[in-house]
């Protein structure tokens, strides 16, 4: 009860199935849209979070101290933003040089 008046009081929206007896009625379907909406972004979130652990390593941190292992998922961050910034600036130059070549004229060797 103090969790749901806390998050009343500031604004915050739970998620999720109400604990207690079901409903008698099905949910309206503005319940459904925002019930949809929600899972969506928990999935999107779940997913960077599986890929940070996988690929960057933030699956097994062997840091003992609490300021290394906070220096240790910052870096982790870091090196997230810096592969995705490098996946654009590669998207970027491929659409460039097809621009640039697809408008070269052909080479015509006046026979």
């Amino acid at each position: 009860r103090e969790n749901i008046s806390f998050c009343s009081g500031h604004g915050i929206r739970i998620s999720g199935k109400k604990l207690g007896r079901p409903k008698n009625y099905a949910d309206s379907k503005a319940e459904k849209k925002a019930a949809y909406k929600d899972n969506t972004d928990r999935i999107e979130v779940e997913r960077k979070f599986s890929l940070a652990k996988r690929k960057f390593g933030l699956g097994l941190l062997l840091t003992k101290r609490e300021d290394t292992t906070r220096a240790s998922i910052v870096l982790s961050v870091i090196a997230m933003n810096i592969d995705r910034l490098a996946a654009m600036l590669l998207r970027f130059w491929k659409i460039v040089i097809n621009i640039r070549f697809s408008y070269r004229q052909p080479v015509c060797h006046g026979f």
